[in-house]
């Protein structure tokens, strides 16, 4: 078997309990797959879920920071 690559838990716990951490965690994993497989499996479906992400972006950007301004140009 090949390692995983993963991010460290650390920066997303926002409780001191790492049980409620990954209670969270599982309970976000089991409502949104089926959505996730949604993305990958139809593309219809993505292109609309990437649409309104980029909106979604354009609508609350104020920033005008390089950062941000980098991204918008990826979009």
């Amino acid at each position: 078997m090949c390692e995983e690559i993963s991010y460290p838990a650390k920066a997303f716990l926002v409780e001191e309990n790492k049980g409620a951490f990954w209670a969270r965690s599982l309970d976000i994993a089991n409502r949104m797959s089926g959505k996730m497989l949604q993305i990958n499996n139809d593309p219809q479906y993505f292109w609309q879920v990437f649409t309104d992400l980029k909106n979604m972006m354009i609508e609350t950007a104020h920033c005008t920071t390089t950062s941000t301004q980098g991204v918008m140009n990826l979009l």
